[in-house]
């Protein structure tokens, strides 16, 4: 979304991080990626920097479902208290 452009037609720009470490062991249980396949995806990819500096707000990704729930819902209820 970033190198299309997106930031300049939409309001905000959210960005889900999660460590490399973990990334992989996502990728590999959920697709059955190797670590090849694993390692040409995050090299294509741009870096943390270049997203986070992109991007509105950072969504922590390293623990839960819950506690990305959590951080969503948070981040949501500040909208709609700013109404």
């Amino acid at each position: 979304l970033i190198e299309c452009g997106y930031g300049k037609i939409v309001d905000e720009m959210w960005y889900v991080y999660t460590k490399d470490q973990i990334r992989r062991e996502r990728l590999k249980k959920s697709r059955g990626y190797s670590d090849e396949k694993i390692s040409q995806i995050f090299s294509s990819q741009l870096s943390y920097e270049e997203f986070k500096s992109a991007s509105t707000f950072v969504l922590d990704n390293n623990g839960t479902m819950e506690n990305t729930q959590k951080q969503i819902d948070n981040k949501l209820e500040e909208y709609l208290c700013q109404k």
